[in-house]
């Protein structure tokens, strides 16, 4: 699997728009750039919190572009620590591949979609659904993320499938385990309703 590489496009216009309302109450979503940095915002506090893996208090990203983005949100006035070091240890082994699979289907290549992507990443390893494991209020904020920022995904889930179990499956397909599932399932009372044909039949590679 071929490295994923940031862009490198210092010129975007990131972070913009966040209102003194939004970031008081990271479960608002306000226009299109303003979900996505809620997103990150709040996975970010949930790893801290404990409520995500470890690596997600990173984004599971690389230490310079951990820094820029820590850079971007001093500039709105959030403030993490910028301890990196050792954070990485945990990141699994299918968290590299879903980036870039979300990268590829970016609809531009601003860096708050490349932050977004480790975000939406981080997130699907968590316990909940995708959309309470983003900090946003329901699917369909989910549904408009991936429509303004990842459009060829959002188009392929034409069965309209719940977020992390469609991307899971589409990760699959791309490697070889057409039954993949997302890491958490097992432990949702909501999985015979995702797969109900497929008790004890799909795969987890974690």
């Amino acid at each position: 699997m071929p490295p994923v590489v940031a862009p490198d496009n210092q010129s975007d216009t990131l972070l913009s728009a966040v209102t003194d309302t939004c970031r008081s109450d990271p479960a608002i979503a306000c226009d299109e750039s303003d979900t996505a940095v809620l997103a990150i915002i709040k996975v970010i506090r949930a790893a801290n919190k404990g409520e995500l893996p470890l690596f997600a208090a990173t984004l599971g990203m690389a230490s310079q572009d951990f820094a820029a983005l820590l850079d971007e949100l001093s500039r709105r006035a959030v403030h993490f620590s910028p301890c990196h070091a050792g954070l990485l240890a945990g990141l699994p082994d299918l968290f590299p591949p879903l980036v870039e699979m979300l990268w590829e289907s970016r609809s531009c290549d601003e860096r708050l979609s490349w932050w977004t992507a480790h975000a939406i990443a981080s997130a699907c390893f968590g316990r909940g659904h995708l959309w309470q494991d983003l900090g946003l209020r329901g699917r369909d904020d989910v549904s408009r993320l991936f429509s303004q920022r990842f459009s060829e995904l959002f188009a392929l889930n034409i069965e309209n499938l719940k977020w992390k179990r469609f991307l899971f499956q589409e990760l699959g397909r791309r490697l070889g385990y057409p039954d993949l599932k997302p890491p958490a399932c097992d432990a949702c009372d909501e999985t015979n309703l995702c797969f109900p044909s497929q008790r004890g039949d799909v795969i987890a590679l974690y």
